[in-house]
This record gives C-alpha cells, sequence and structure tokens, in this order.
C-alpha cells in the first residue's frame, strides 16, 4: 500500500508496517467458512512523510490547557545538502496539525528582561500540536525550547525523558535540547513543562463604592447598583501598553464575606455558596461558580464589595483592570483620588484614575480595588420628529440652568454640544449646589454664539468653553430654532424652523439620582395615522412611502409601522410633489387598503388622497400655522375567513368531514412549496360541523402558506375531485387569502362581510355524493337472458390514465347477472371516468376486447351515470337503469354469443382441404406415369 507493508508471520497473523513512522500494528484474520477479508483498523497518528510533530503539554497545575501561555521553539535540521544544522526559516513549512493555518512566528525573538535574542522562533501555547515539514533529504533534526525560566518551571521533559537545561545569556533562563533523531526513529515530540510549586496565582478585584461626596462607604445591599469590568491579560512577552481583553476566561465571584457566589437567574443577583474555599466546593459547585468573561474581556453585573477572583494565572502573566467612562452606569463615577488601588501591598499602590496594570509575582495574589463614587446623573435625550426623512443636521447646543426661584442661572461648565448623529449628553455632579435639589437642575437647548464673531471652542468630548466672548441664550419651551440640515434625498442643505418642547423624565435609581430629560425638535409634516373601520387606533400595519415618480424611499426608512395606543404610522416630511402609501402587512383580523394610496403635497402645502375609495381613509388639511400641514387616517376593514365543505350539486353544508392543516415548506432542491412530515400541533384532526364550517381555520392563523389535507369525506361523499388530494393556500402579510392550488382557485368567494367594514374570505369545498352503482351481464340479443360467469375488472382513470391497479378485480356475474366482488352488488363510485374491463367471457361468448368507458357525473338526476362501449359504441337509453326510491344506477352490459374463429393458431379445416388436394394430385400422377408405363 501507499502507507506501508503487510507482512504475515509464521503464525499467520498480520503486521501492518507504517512507512512513515516504522510503527508496527498486529491485526487478525477473520477465521470461519466463507471469512477471507483482512480487516485493519488504521489507529495510527496522521505523521505525513518527512514531517514531525511537536506538541506542548502543562503539568503541574489545575489547567493545564492555560492559553495565557506561549512557549518558544527553535527547530534545527541536517539535510545531506548542507552537511551542517541549520535553523527552519520558513513559517508556511509549519502549521497547526489537521489545518492549513500557519503557527505563531517571529523572525527574532528576546524573551522578557533578557538581552540576547533567538532567530526563527515558533510558538506553542498548551494543548496545541504543530507540523513541521522537513526538506525531503534530511538526516536528522533536534528542537529546543528557548529562554525557559526556572522559578517558574522546575522540570522540563520531552517524550516523558527529562531534559537537562543549558544556560543562557538572559539571566538565569535556560534552553531545553532534544537530542538528534531521524524522522523514522522519532516523528512525535511533546515538551512537558512542569509548573514550580507557588507559580499558578490569583488575581483579586474588588467592587468598593462611597456616597456623595466621598465620605462614607456604600455597603451591599443598601446599594444594589452592578457595575462593569475589563480584564486585560497577557504573557510576559506581551507589549505591557497594547495588553489583549480577555477573551472568554475563567472567574469566580464572592461576596462580601468571602463566599463563593453562583448567580440566580430569578432573582437576577448573585447568592452565596456559602464556602470560601475553592477547595471545599462540590464539582457541582465549582460548575456553579465559574463565571466567564465575554469575547472583550467584559465582567459584568458586580455589585458592591463583591470581590472577582481570576484563577490559574502563570507567574510572569502580565494584567490590566479598567472600568471604562461609559460602562460606568449613570450617577456614579470613577473616584479622581482613587480610582484604582492596590491594597495588598504596604503602602498602598494607587494610580488614581488610571486603570491598573501589573505583572503577576512568584507568591503574590495581586488584590486591586476599583473605587466609585455616586453623585447625580442627568441625560438630555434629543428627539427629532423628522429624523427618518433627514440625512444630517447642523450641531446643536444643550446646557443645564439652576433654578433660582423664577431664573434659570446657567451652568458655565455644563454647555455641550450634540453632533449629527447623536442622540444624548450626560452629565454627572459631583455634588449638588447648596440648598438645591436635583429636580433644580433643569435642560435647555441652547444657541451658543460669540461676540467676536468667532467660532465657540468645543473639545473632543463636546464641551463648550464659556467666558465673557460666549454668548449661550435658552430657547424657551414653544420658541422655534432655526437649524440647517439635508432632507433625504436631497443635494444640499436647507434651513428648517422647528418648534422646540421639553418633557422632564422620573428620577431613578437609589436615593432618585438618576434623570433623563427629553428634547424635542419638531417642524409640520403630514400626519399619517392608522385606525379600524371604527376609528380606533391600529398597531401593527407596516407601510410603505415612496416617490411616486422615481419609486424611491423618501426617507431612511424603508418601511413604517402603525404604533401602538397612537396608532401613528409616522409623520411624513415631503416636499412638493406625488407619493404612493402602500399597505404591505397588517395585524391578524385586519385586510390592507385594496391597493396603493397616491398623496399628493401641493405647492401651497395643502395635500391632495387618490388612488383608493374614500372610504378607506379621511384627510384633514390643517392650513397655515398650524402644528401639521395635515392628518391622514388610514382605515382597515376587519376579514373573517373560514373554510366551508359543501355538497358539489346542491351546496348543502357537510358535516363530519375530516382535515389536516400542514406548513408548507421549502425543497430543498426544487425549492418549490412541499407540504411538511407532520401536521401543525393542534391542527392534526380537524372536523366540519353542521354547517360545514372548519372552525379552526379563521383569520387567526398567522401570515404563511399552508397545506389543507382532506382526511375523511361525509358518509356517502369522496375525498377531493380525482381523489385524496390537498389544497394549498396562503395568507398574506396584507390580510389577504389566496388559494395556490390551480385547479382550485374558483374555490375562494371573497365578499362583504356581515358587518359594516369586514371583508369575507371563504373557501367553499365541494364534495362529490358517491353513485351506488351495479353491473348486469345480459344476453345481447335476449336482454332477459342473464349470464352466469362473466369476469370483470374495474379501474379508475384519472387525467385520461388508467390506474396501473384496479380498485375492484375479479368481479363475477352470478346467477342474477349481476356482479359480485366480495360479496358487494353495489359499488359507490365517486365521480370521475372508469374502465369496466372483462378478462373472461361466460361459456359459448364473446369476451369483450375493448374496455366499457363509465363516466360518473355530478348531479343527482337519473342521467348523472352513463357509459360507452369501446371503440365509442353507443348505448341505447335501456342500458342504463336509475332506481329513484334507491338511487342506484345499474348499468346492462351484454354479451354476443358464438364461437368466434381463431385468427391464427388454430388448425380449422385448412390442413384437410390441403391433404384432400394432395392426395388427388398423387392420384393424377400415378395414373399418368402408368399409361406411361404401358
Amino acid at each position: 500500500t501507499k502507507l506501508g507493508e503487510i507482512f504475515i508471520n509464521e503464525d499467520g497473523n498480520y503486521i501492518f508496517k507504517h512507512y512513515s513512522t516504522h510503527t508496527m500494528k498486529m491485526f487478525y484474520m477473520e477465521r470461519g467458512a466463507g471469512a477471507s477479508n483482512l480487516h485493519m483498523r488504521f489507529n495510527l497518528a496522521a505523521v505525513r512523510p518527512g514531517t514531525f510533530q511537536l506538541s506542548k503539554k502543562l503539568s503541574g497545575t489545575e489547567n493545564e490547557a492555560n492559553d495565557l501561555i506561549e512557549f518558544p521553539y527553535q527547530i534545527w535540521y541536517k539535510s545531506e545538502s548542507t552537511g551542517t544544522y541549520v535553523l527552519l526559516s520558513d513559517p508556511s513549512k509549519v502549521k497547526y496539525v489537521g489545518t492549513s493555518t500557519q503557527a505563531k512566528y517571529q523572525p527574532t525573538f528576546t524573551p522578557a528582561g533578557g538581552q540576547s535574542a533567538y532567530e526563527h522562533v515558533f510558538f506553542l501555547k498548551p494543548g496545541e500540536s504543530v507540523e513541521a515539514e522537513l526538506p525531503v533529504d534530511v538526516i536528522d533534526y533536534y528542537v529546543v525550547e528557548c529562554g525557559v525560566n526556572p522559578d517558574v518551571y522546575d522540570v522540563v521533559k520531552a517524550n516523558n525523558a527529562e531534559l537537562t537545561g543549558t544556560s543562557t545569556p538572559n539571566g538565569n533562563r535556560k534552553d531545553y535540547k532534544v537530542d538528534p533523531a531521524t524522522l523514522i526513529d522519532r516523528s512525535k515530540i511533546e515538551y512537558d513543562n512542569h509548573v514550580k510549586e507557588g507559580s499558578m496565582r490569583s488575581l483579586e478585584i474588588t467592587k468598593r463604592l462611597w456616597d456623595q461626596g466621598g465620605q462614607s462607604r456604600l455597603v451591599y445591599p443598601a446599594d444594589k447598583t452592578p457595575f462593569t469590568f475589563r480584564l486585560y491579560l497577557g504573557t510576559e512577552n506581551d507589549d505591557s501598553r497594547a495588553l489583549p481583553l480577555a477573551n472568554m476566561y475563567s472567574y469566580h465571584v464572592k461576596d462580601n464575606d468571602g463566599n463563593y457566589c453562583r448567580w440566580d437567574a430569578g432573582t437576577q443577583s448573585f447568592v452565596s455558596l456559602g464556602k470560601t474555599s475553592y477547595s471545599d466546593l462540590t464539582d457541582t459547585e465549582k460548575k456553579q461558580a465559574t463565571f466567564t468573561t465575554s469575547i472583550n474581556g467584559s465582567i459584568s453585573k458586580i455589585p458592591a464589595d463583591h470581590t472577582v477572583e481570576v484563577r490559574n494565572l502563570i507567574a510572569t502573566t502580565q494584567y490590566k483592570v479598567e472600568e471604562r467612562d461609559y460602562e460606568i452606569p449613570k450617577g456614579y463615577t470613577l473616584r479622581l483620588g482613587d480610582g484604582y488601588t492596590r491594597v495588598d501591598v504596604v503602602p498602598e499602590v494607587t494610580t488614581e484614575t488610571t486603570p491598573y496594570s501589573g505583572t503577576i509575582q512568584r507568591d503574590e495574589t495581586p488584590e486591586i480595588e476599583v473605587r466609585n463614587q455616586k453623585g447625580w446623573g442627568l441625560t438630555a435625550m434629543k428627539e427629532w420628529t423628522d429624523s427618518d426623512f433627514m440625512v444630517s443636521y447642523d450641531p446643536i447646543y444643550f446646557a443645564v440652568y439652576v433654578k433660582h426661584g423664577d431664573e434659570l442661572v446657567l451652568d458655565t461648565n455644563a454647555v455641550r454640544q450634540l453632533k449629527s448623529g447623536q442622540t444624548e449628553v450626560y452629565y454627572f455632579f459631583e455634588s449638588l449646589e447648596t440648598g438645591h435639589r436635583f429636580s433644580d437642575y433643569v435642560i435647555r437647548e441652547v444657541t451658543v454664539t460669540t461676540r467676536d464673531g468667532s467660532e465657540p471652542v468645543v473639545d473632543a468630548a463636546g464641551k463648550v468653553t464659556v467666558n465673557d466672548n460666549v454668548v449661550v441664550t435658552p430657547i424657551n419651551a414653544g420658541e422655534t430654532l432655526t437649524i440647517d440640515g439635508q432632507a433625504y434625498g436631497s443635494p444640499s442643505t436647507s434651513s428648517f424652523s422647528y418648534t422646540v418642547s421639553y418633557k422632564p423624565g422620573e428620577q431613578t435609581t437609589h436615593n432618585e439620582n438618576v434623570r433623563t430629560d427629553t428634547v424635542i425638535n419638531s417642524r409640520p409634516g403630514i400626519d399619517l395615522l392608522k385606525t379600524d373601520w371604527n376609528g380606533s387606533p391600529l398597531s401593527g400595519a407596516v407601510f410603505t412611502l415612496k416617490n411616486a415618480e422615481t419609486g424611491d424611499d423618501v426617507s431612511a426608512a424603508e418601511t413604517y409601522t402603525s404604533k401602538t395606543e397612537t396608532g401613528r404610522i409616522t409623520t411624513a416630511y415631503l416636499a412638493p410633489g406625488t407619493y404612493t402609501l402602500n399597505e404591505i402587512a397588517v395585524p391578524k383580523g385586519s385586510v390592507a387598503l385594496p391597493g396603493p394610496m397616491t398623496i399628493t403635497v401641493n405647492s401651497d402645502h395643502t395635500v391632495s388622497v387618490s388612488g383608493v375609495d374614500e372610504s378607506y381613509y379621511t384627510l384633514v388639511n390643517h392650513g397655515a400655522g398650524a402644528s401639521m400641514i395635515a392628518t391622514i387616517t388610514v382605515k382597515n376593514k376587519s376579514t373573517s375567513f373560514q373554510v366551508k365543505k359543501m355538497d358539489s350539486s346542491t351546496s348543502s353544508p357537510l358535516e363530519g368531514a375530516h382535515f389536516a392543516l400542514y406548513y408548507a415548506v421549502e425543497d430543498s432542491v426544487t425549492h418549490e412549496k412541499i407540504k411538511d412530515y407532520n401536521p401543525i400541533p393542534g391542527y392534526e384532526d380537524l372536523v366540519t360541523d353542521a354547517n360545514g364550517i372548519l372552525h379552526d381555520v379563521n383569520a387567526g392563523l398567522q401570515a404563511r402558506t399552508y397545506f389543507l389535507t382532506e382526511l375523511q369525506a361525509p358518509d356517502g361523499y369522496d375525498l377531493f375531485p380525482e381523489g385524496h388530494r390537498d389544497l394549498m393556500f396562503t395568507i398574506g402579510e396584507d390580510g389577504t387569502v389566496s388559494i395556490d392550488t390551480e385547479e382550485y382557485k374558483d374555490w375562494l368567494k371573497v365578499s362583504p362581510g356581515a358587518e359594516p367594514g369586514e371583508q369575507s374570505y371563504t373557501i367553499e369545498i365541494p364534495n362529490d355524493r358517491e353513485k351506488k352503482v351495479s353491473f348486469k351481464k345480459v344476453d345481447i340479443n335476449d336482454r332477459d337472458r342473464v349470464l352466469e360467469g362473466a369476469v370483470f375488472d374495474l379501474y379508475r382513470v384519472i387525467g385520461g390514465v388508467r390506474a396501473d391497479t384496479p380498485d375492484y378485480s375479479n368481479m363475477i356475474s352470478g346467477a342474477d347477472g349481476l356482479l359480485v366482488c366480495d360479496g358487494t352488488e353495489v359499488f359507490k363510485l365517486p365521480v370521475g371516468t372508469y374502465h369496466l374491463v372483462e378478462t373472461d367471457a361466460p361459456d359459448g361468448y364473446i369476451m369483450k376486447s375493448e374496455p366499457i368507458v363509465i363516466t360518473v357525473a355530478a348531479g343527482t338526476d337519473e342521467h348523472s351515470v352513463s357509459y360507452v362501449e369501446g371503440g365509442s359504441q353507443s348505448v341505447s337509453g335501456r342500458d342504463v337503469i336509475y332506481n329513484s326510491s334507491t338511487q342506484t344506477f345499474t348499468l346492462v352490459i351484454t354479451n354476443t354469443n358464438g364461437v368466434e374463429l381463431p385468427m391464427t393458431g388454430g388448425p380449422g379445416t385448412m390442413a384437410y382441404t390441403l391433404t384432400g388436394a394432395m392426395l388427388m394430385l398423387a392420384a393424377v400422377c400415378v395414373l399418368v406415369l402408368r399409361r406411361r408405363w404401358e
């Protein structure tokens, strides 16, 4: 084989020798009668010829797959072409096992604190394996683990053999080299570094909280506000200024008594497990007490006095703890003097507001406190009524004023710029003015100008420098403000006049120290509202609004949905022109507009509507100076939907028809809609009532496509026409109902509902009554003479094609001439076409060579069942006898008496005639010869 060679030893056992590794495995020949195959299991490591595998293991720690540690390696080899050992320097030759990804590589590497560099270094983490490809003429090779710190790793092994380290120019670090070997003798190398006792450490981060003014500690649970940290972890060789975020790294949470905690989803809080020692936790408790950071190193929902413990950090690991400003809960701030403080060393190490970073040392557990102070948080939220229709706005300004009686006094440090695209400005107050409450602090939109006409000074955070040259003017509620902006679809900016209004928020959180005030800028537009037919607001209706000429959207929004309670679709800000409003989806029980509504905005800002009947909307033009140009209220009709079962002839409702409802799904190959495997739960067996209604199939169904399958027809009726078939129908997002099965489309009836403003959809499924039919065999010349012993098969014909198997087979005429099958003389035949085929005729009669074509039609009259002989031979009316009392049709089938002469294959009289002729000819010949002889 291409993998190796197979040998047979003298005991009859099979041995497989791998070409690359020279590993030998023994297999066996299966014994016994007929056994001739060799059964082999190739359970060998996948090492390709010309390669070897290098893997890394960590021992002496509870976390043997610590992915924060990287180990550097050099690969040396000697080939026939070089004759000396050279470094493998091509990074494309070393890849993670089983992948095409190159291993981490650096052309030069200097260990942390070292002076001497290594060249062409590859890195492995614990649990990783790489495959290294060497030249085809390689003689042997070896590997070196570079710059190992003996203070952290006390034993280094390769393939379970302890290695002796050699000194390096880099302090006390050592190199660990394996002896040279061929690829055949050694195809794998596994380095195992044993962690020296005391080298695996923990990092603790505790949240501390102080009250307003920073004088008194706030403790849990008096303040339950949760906080978020960011954790960075890196190796000793990472750049301390750019440590990576700890991605999905495990940590634990301890309460203020040092007990490990689990998370309780019901209370959304940490709950003590009552144990302070990790080793005392059961396996289940360890799992409950273990959490992981996000992919961005986030540790969240940590309240005051709780400690985050990060275990299994190897000495020399670098770390950083950060609480980002935008992640600090509103109403709190990082303490300016000692926001980050290390408390396990004396004197305390304080970094103020700079994220704390350091390196894990042997025999230490860094304890970091992240300290916050409570204050007051005030948010100014911006709301533009025309935001959907605008691309951008010029910058606007907010300011905080403090009430002094009836006067508002500007806080000169609280003037902020809000740029286009931003939605809020946040203010934090560490303390309040003496004698004032938080409710005295109010938000105002302002204009900012300068006396000398220069631009105001604004820093990167949006703070405006206020001095004697700057004039800040508040805009009171109801006053107007002109702001430049670019409307959607417009190539340039324009000026728009907005009316400003304020909506103060409620003070929230502990001690009511957080509040959000909303500032609304509005301008006149067209108010689009949605109601039902009776005028009640209707939510959940979806519309598109487009330019009628170009077909383009008129805003950044592709669709608009009517809101809960108000029924507001949107306030549209439209330039003079023509637009189309199209309803594309409706809530359950409603049906959309019958077509697009055309809205025309005239040059005088009046509005007109066309395209749909006036009953579907109301229009009010408000005139100049109003808050709205116009209001258009779109009304929806309610919809009813039902499936009704009925007699195809009389249209009478049919009770007792059984159905199942299925979802339509997409075929993965043809992408056509097909019926799901199982019915919808709860819709497996639906039965029509006395009115023929299938109640569970109604307007309450969600918008999608369904299959309705008839399981059982009412007594005396057939299933769907032409047998057991499915009806596919769709309830559209716009509330309309349609039938997708082409031959059943006329079953859908659309009509006004019983109530004004209602539209009714009914699928009327007809059932054809089965006709009772019997067959009587008679003599064609004497119809009173019944014939016994005729045999027939009856086939259904669908789409002009006769079925492969008969519905009734071996139907035999009895002494009364009636065909009988399994004891039945009267057969219930659904509407359709049939072939009656004779397979054996009575003695002395000729068997029919062509099928008898029977037609069973809808209706109840005596002509609804008919038949014709093969070859379209006409049949007398007396051949179909209808008994009105029993509603039975008897078809009289005739046979012709006599013996049919064979066309081929029989001797007949021809043989006798020929024989006689030959004898006569022979006699003549004898007579002639005698005369000649004489």
